[in-house]
């Protein structure tokens, strides 16, 4: 019961059907209106102003216990009102406060308390520890709504749009969304701090002391030039670290060098393994520049284009495009028919209890193939039984498109060789492609053209180009690793064997990288006794576990000799990620004055927050899900500028095995 002495509120006048403001009939007012103004618009609070577009009894007191500015006897006569009122309502769902709701919602879905977030107050369906809670939970909800404008990219002035005030009204009565100013300041600098702490907690880990740095430029569809630097995992994470503003078209080689040499002292030099650039002359330069200080640092003059170049030239071969098109002319039939498409998603669901979209891949976003494939075969068993099924039966067979599309989706023979192309093109396509796979993919796409006959010469133009992509991109480390990689051993891929000629180029590669002749010989030797399963890698019981868990745990965990370390160097390399060709237009996307107001120091934290948030939440290991669900609709396709790259650097290319060596 409230205090006898409140100067407003007397728990005597509550009545829990005085709703509203004095009626006809007499019905006494509830003093809880005594704090209040009539305005036009409602009812405003007299301590902090706020206006109320309700009358209901309710929401008046539910706003006076949780207002900040409530002198402390009236907020207690408020909430000894507000406890009779929510008793009396048999505690029904629509009349608790929110923690309670939230308490009865994780009731519901199955949820253990412990699974909310440690930082936030325990839930109780006490009305009074709910309010002392309160200023804690608006916190928490300020970070969390923060946290979603940062990540999803809505402008800062939708949180001050009269709509979305309303929407909180609505859903928590009493809080108020933080301003655009507030988005843009504190929040932003301690959303910043967290995720900076929390990412830089993660890559100090003992796993990711192998980290791979690509860079490239860009030019934002503002005119904005600019340079970024990631930092790729063993394990395929892709961890933002900086951006810088160019100023001109072409940076001098010696600001790119210092750009490099600051990431590389930030992130720990022992850490960096390797680096992807472009092609770019001055880039070429400035990679110079850094590996005189840091001469054990791998480089590449290539990265995610010219992976996309080469899985392109490869699409281009007819032993895999012809069974790109079959897989077109499938998904097509069944997608272009409302009704057969609506008997297949019944069928999925059935079946897996959920769906398999037969989305329609696009030139600009190779990405997508191997999920759109994987979705196909994954669909396998729903499209033969409803292709067999009298409606879509009979739909088939009074077109010649139909009476193709369901003679190829009976064919066993046919989805075996969708698995094949799949299985091709998923490492050059991958969302992070491992470096050990690259070597392998090559050779399984040129044994499938080599192994086409008729009409469709093994030595066609797009034979010839997909090979000249390659030699632009092999080199020893690429081949190297993929001896290195053992969980390929025993599988339907096996290494070529290695003759005395590439021998020699192994050896040569050793002491020119090491510049230490009795170096090079240990090294060779236990590459030998790899190569022949001897000494330490005759255990058959390892090579059994090499075939089960990552090739980089594999060598970290089990030996610890000179080829092992340059096994993990070579084995942690990522070349490119999918979320680096993204990057470029989220940074544009974020760094936009009239969304966001921000300058040039908070554009950047905002596109650190927003790249690295699903990092530290979620730390992804196989990137963006396939398209499982997914929406039906393609986005519209991008245009993007093909490039021609370069070689590797000269003393890695002289290394490189030659085409005659390599078939």
């Amino acid at each position: 019961m409230p205090d006898a002495h409140a100067p407003q509120l007397g728990a005597s006048q509550f009545d829990e059907n005085a709703g509203t403001a004095q009626k006809r009939g007499g019905r006494i007012r509830h003093s809880a209106f005594n704090n209040y103004d009539q305005v036009q618009d409602g009812l405003m609070c007299k301590f902090c102003e706020t206006v109320m577009k309700t009358k209901d009894l309710e929401r008046i007191l539910k706003h006076l216990c949780k207002c900040p500015k409530v002198p402390p006897r009236d907020r207690d006569a408020a909430l000894s009102d507000y406890e009779q009122r929510y008793q009396r309502s048999a505690f029904t769902t629509a009349k608790r406060p929110y923690s309670a709701t939230l308490e009865n919602t994780l009731a519901n879905a199955g949820r253990r308390l412990k699974d909310f977030p440690s930082g936030a107050p325990p839930i109780s369906t006490s009305v009074s520890k709910w309010v002392e809670s309160t200023a804690h939970e608006r916190e928490l909800i300020d970070q969390q709504l923060a946290m979603t404008f940062y990540h999803v990219g809505f402008p800062f002035s939708v949180s001050e749009s009269p709509h979305f005030i309303a929407l909180f009204d609505e859903l928590c009565p009493g809080y108020s969304p933080p301003s655009r100013q507030a988005l843009a300041t504190e929040l932003l600098d301690s959303s910043y701090d967290k995720i900076l702490a929390q990412t830089t907690e993660e890559l100090e880990k003992n796993t990711n002391d192998h980290l791979t740095l690509v860079t490239d430029g860009w030019t934002t569809s503002r005119g904005e030039k600019i340079t970024n630097y990631m930092l790729v995992t063993p394990f395929g994470q892709s961890v933002f670290h900086a951006t810088c503003p160019r100023d001109t078209e072409r940076i001098p080689c010696a600001d790119l060098a210092k750009d490099l040499l600051n990431v590389i002292d930030a992130a720990g030099s022992t850490k960096i393994k390797a680096i992807c650039t472009d092609a770019a002359k001055n880039m070429n330069k400035a990679v110079g520049i850094v590996l005189r200080s840091h001469p054990n640092i791998h480089a590449f003059r290539w990265n995610s284009q010219d992976l996309n170049l080469l899985a392109k030239d490869a699409l281009e071969i007819p032993a895999l495009k012809v069974v790109l098109t079959q897989v077109s002319e499938v998904s097509n039939w069944f997608r272009n028919d409302k009704e057969v498409y609506s008997h297949l998603k019944a069928m999925q669901r059935h079946m897996y209890k959920k769906k398999f979209h037969l989305s329609r891949s696009v030139s600009t976003r190779l990405q997508s193939l191997p999920a759109n494939l994987q979705a196909l075969i994954d669909s396998r068993e729903a499209l033969e039984a409803v292709t067999i099924s009298p409606l879509v039966t009979k739909a088939m067979l009074t077109t010649e498109a139909g009476k193709a599309v369901r003679k190829m989706v009976l064919d066993l023979d046919w989805w075996s060789e969708v698995q094949g192309v799949l299985t091709m093109v998923a490492p050059l396509l991958a969302y992070s492609p491992e470096f050990s796979k690259l070597y392998m993919a090559y050779n399984r796409i040129r044994d499938a053209a080599t192994r086409t006959s008729g009409s469709q010469d093994p030595e066609s133009a797009a034979l010839t180009k997909f090979n000249s992509r390659w030699r632009k991109i092999n080199c020893m480390e690429i081949v190297l690793a993929s001896y290195f990689d053992l969980s390929l051993v025993g599988g339907d891929y096996e290494p070529p064997e290695i003759d005395d000629q590439t021998r020699e180029r192994v050896m040569g590669y050793f002491k020119k990288t090491y510049k230490d002749d009795a170096l090079a010989e240990k090294l060779y030797d236990q590459f030998g006794d790899l190569l022949a399963r001897a000494g330490v890698f005759a255990d058959s019981f390892l090579l059994k576990v090499a075939a089960r868990i990552s090739p980089y745990i594999w060598w970290r965990y089990h030996f610890d000799n000179e080829l092992s370390t340059l096994a993990l160097e070579l084995l942690a390399i990522r070349p490119s990620s999918g979320m680096i060709d993204r990057l470029w237009s989220t940074h544009g996307f974020m760094n936009n004055s009239s969304r966001t107001g921000l300058q040039t120091e908070g554009a950047k934290k905002l596109v650190y927050i927003a790249t690295n948030a699903r990092l530290v939440s979620e730390y992804q290991s196989k990137g963006p899900t396939p398209n499982e669900d997914s929406s039906d609709d393609e986005s519209e396709e991008e245009e993007e500028e093909e490039e021609e790259s370069t070689c590797c650097s000269a003393e890695t290319c002289d290394d490189a095995m030659s085409d005659d060596v390599e078939t």
